[in-house]
């Protein structure tokens, strides 16, 4: 594949499979399997009978009856891959988001490109956030009388 050319997902799943021998070896057996499906439809269509003398008509039925096949495969595939390729793309916007968010919270170190633990809430700190989300004057208050860390106060 040259440089300009996009490597779409499709590209990528056949590269994973050539090296993962099991999923090799799983494509093989789906590709047969759909190649004994193919010839036992076209045969069961085009064959009426074992001793038929009219053999240019029947092979001329199969080939057409796989190429329908082959060209219906084709297109699964390239949906799929289109759409496998436009959910990539979204998770990736979705990753990035979170990503950024996570950085713009601080919880997120992009050195070593780990999230940083946040600290949990002691009782009082929550006590103390339930208490100003009720009226933050009351919430002020509380804070002074039971000597509890405000910390937008900081």
């Amino acid at each position: 594949m040259d440089k300009f050319t996009k490597k779409t997902g499709m590209d990528a799943a056949m590269a994973q499979a050539a090296a993962i021998p099991e999923i090799q070896l799983e494509n093989m057996k789906e590709f047969f399997s759909m190649w004994t499906n193919i010839s036992v439809d076209c045969f069961q269509q085009c064959v009426p009978a074992v001793k038929s003398k009219d053999k240019a008509a029947e092979m001329s039925c199969i080939r057409n009856c796989a190429a329908r096949h082959v060209e219906a495969n084709h297109r699964i595939v390239q949906q799929f891959t289109l759409q496998n390729d436009e959910f990539t793309e979204k998770k990736q916007k979705y990753e990035d988001a979170k990503m950024k968010e996570y950085m713009d919270k601080g919880i997120f170190d992009p050195e070593t490109m780990q999230l940083q633990p946040i600290k949990p809430k002691s009782p009082a700190e929550m006590e103390l956030e339930t208490v100003k989300s009720l009226s933050p004057t009351l919430g002020k208050a509380y804070s002074w009388y039971y000597d509890v860390p405000d910390p937008e106060a900081a």
